[in-house]
């Protein structure tokens, strides 16, 4: 009865820590988005325009996501750091990512290799990987469209998930 009674309390008290850290995690979540919020209404009061922007998620294959920004979101690149918080709430933290981002829905690409078509759209690559330390945005532009593949210009930009400068 007794060892009953203490596997019962123990099982009891087991459940009242999960309850308490899920309730931990779940005031840390909503603090950190707040405070990201609050930090998107700070940049949007710095100048970001209220263009009509939309993104989709197209491709998810292995490390790699692609998406479609509107050409009016790429623009914005506060809006960009959004698009990129948005993503990494949904992803594994300790493992990296490679995010594409084109900006026509329809060759956007579903999977590798790509067209040149495709490579024409792709406008910015973010680049993740907490086992190096490495976290990189870099714009794309196209070089030289005539030539297979066509020629890429990549610029960094300092824009990682929630912020931008």
């Amino acid at each position: 009865m007794l060892v009953a009674f203490s596997l019962l309390l123990s099982q009891s008290c087991n459940e009242k820590r999960r309850q308490l850290e899920a309730q931990k995690d779940n005031k840390a979540q909503q603090l950190s988005e707040k405070l990201q919020q609050d930090t998107y209404k700070d940049q949007k009061a710095k100048g970001v325009s209220e263009t009509l922007q939309e993104w989709n998620m197209i491709g998810n294959f292995g490390i790699v996501r692609t998406l479609y920004v509107s050409p009016e979101g790429l623009k914005d690149k506060f809006y960009m750091a959004q698009v990129l918080l948005s993503v990494m709430r949904k992803e594994n933290k300790s493992l990296p990512i490679q995010i594409m981002i084109f900006d026509n829905q329809r060759l956007t690409p579903r999977d590798f290799p790509m067209t040149d078509a495709q490579m024409l759209h792709w406008k910015a690559i973010y680049n993740r990987n907490p086992n190096t330390n490495l976290e990189k945005f870099v714009w794309i532009s196209v070089k030289n469209p005539n030539s297979s593949p066509p020629a890429l210009k990549e610029t960094v930009a300092n824009i990682r998930p929630g912020y931008a400068e």
